[in-house]
Formats: C-alpha cells, structure tokens, sequence
C-alpha cells in the first residue's frame, strides 16, 4: 500500500508586537512557519496504516516554496518514507 499525504505549509502569527497599524502591528517575528494541523493528523493515520500493513509507504506531498523545511524534515523523522515538492 502506498499513501500519499498533502502536507499544506502554513504562516501561523502568534503575537502582534509591530508598531505600524497599516501592518495591522504585525512585525516578521511575529510568523512562525509549521505544517497544517490536520495534516500532520492525516500522517498520524498514515503511519498508523503502516504499521498494520506490511510492504507500505508514506510519501509527502507539498506545494510551493519550502517554507517550514523544519516541520517537513520532523514529519519525515517521524516516519514518512519520500518527500515530493512540487513548485
């Protein structure tokens, strides 16, 4: 069985210290960079799945620019087999 798992890169703000209202007092710092919650539900399952089935994979899917390359290596230490990015 091979899964395939759609790993969605998101810009999460945490806290509003920028000082500009045009920014909506929204400074970079304030960003943080992580993989789409239910998404990293979806490889929970996904690897779950693996464990009862002999000879399967887990394949990352993701999109555009890689912007949290940290979640995206932390999913693929956690189990996932191949990463694929599709610009």
């Amino acid at each position: 069985m091979h899964i395939i798992v759609c790993a969605k890169q998101i810009r999460h703000t945490y806290a509003r210290t920028g000082i500009l209202p045009e920014t909506h007092y929204i400074s970079p710092e304030d960003n943080i960079y992580r993989i789409d919650p239910h998404d990293e539900a979806a490889l929970e399952l996904a690897l779950g799945l693996t464990e009862q089935h002999e000879n399967s994979s887990v394949t990352l899917l993701t999109l555009g620019p890689m912007i949290a390359e940290t979640e995206i290596r932390r999913c693929l230490a956690a189990g996932a087999d191949d990463l694929v990015q599709v610009d």
